[in-house]
């Protein structure tokens, strides 16, 4: 188990490869309506590829946009996942 995370994991890095993320919609089958999610994709992404995928769903009182606010910004996401 790690103890703490590295020194620097959350500080904006020059020079490092960054991802995407975009704000999709799509039409929900089980609430009935049209619904939004941000979509994070990996730097040199590619359509013919497959991606592992982690959900991240929000709760009571959320929305799409909660985790990009609160916890999963473009920095952790690239520093810690895409840069080990």
């Amino acid at each position: 188990m790690i103890s703490s995370a590295p020194a620097g994991f959350d500080q904006y890095r020059e020079n490092i490869l960054r991802g995407a993320i975009e704000m999709i919609e799509y039409d929900s089958t089980t609430v009935g309506n049209s619904r939004k999610a941000m979509v994070y994709t990996p730097p040199g992404f590619s359509s013919e590829l497959t991606y592992p995928v982690l959900y991240l769903l929000h709760g009571i009182g959320g929305d799409e946009m909660e985790w990009h606010h609160r916890l999963f910004s473009t920095i952790y996401t690239t520093t810690t996942c895409l840069n080990r």
